[in-house]
């Protein structure tokens, strides 16, 4: 009778199965991209070096280029007076403010669209009184297209006037994709919480 073929030892096939599944996703060989990419600080001056703010409320577009946020005194150079909704554009190395509408001291709770063009946020409008025309002060939702810089701000919503006063907690913004439409929140002590949704593109 013939022997049976004597077997390699079990752990030598164990060795074996690990190396060529290993070949097989990837673990060797020249395509490994097994490493993952460093972090990368986003609240940043042009330079590289921090804004020297407390940053939060990020946002960031479809292909992670664009990342908006909301900056807090006390600002390095780049940044000289309030609350601001910040633009870092990854790619370019850069980092800027939204364009405060006019009578808009502050802004804040930036949201961007998925094409990353779009920045819808809060705005505080500090009002005005001339004579007997008067529009009070109270929080706006503003969107910025920011791949055409030369026009200004849009006002979508005062949040239903509901939110007069500098220290109402404004609540949080969603925009859609192609940003045209801007939902948030709100609420007042004596009113309570309001949902709505705008339509910015016709």
């Amino acid at each position: 009778m013939t022997p049976a073929p004597a077997r390699a030892p079990r752990a030598g096939r164990c060795a074996l199965a690990l190396l060529l599944m290993a070949a097989t996703v990837g673990w060797i060989g020249e395509g490994s991209t097994s490493a993952a990419a460093p972090a990368q600080l986003i609240s940043a001056a042009p330079d590289g070096t921090p804004l020297g703010s407390a940053d939060y409320l990020s946002s960031v577009s479809g292909d992670g280029n664009i990342v908006v946020f909301t900056a807090v005194p006390p600002f390095s150079a780049v940044f000289v007076g309030n609350v601001q909704v910040a633009v870092r554009d990854r790619a370019a190395g850069t980092t800027t403010t939204v364009p405060a509408p006019f009578l808009v001291d502050r802004t804040t709770n930036g949201v961007v669209s998925r094409d990353g063009c779009r920045v819808a946020f809060w705005g505080y409008f500090v009002g005005f009184n001339i004579g007997i025309f008067s529009i009070p002060a109270r929080w706006s939702i503003y969107t910025w297209n920011r791949c055409t810089p030369a026009v200004a701000p849009t006002f979508v919503s005062n949040a239903a006037g509901i939110l007069p006063l500098s220290t109402d907690p404004v609540g949080g913004l969603a925009i859609s994709a192609d940003g045209c439409y801007v939902a948030f929140t709100a609420s007042n002590p004596s009113l309570g919480s309001r949902i709505a949704a705008s339509q910015r593109c016709m």
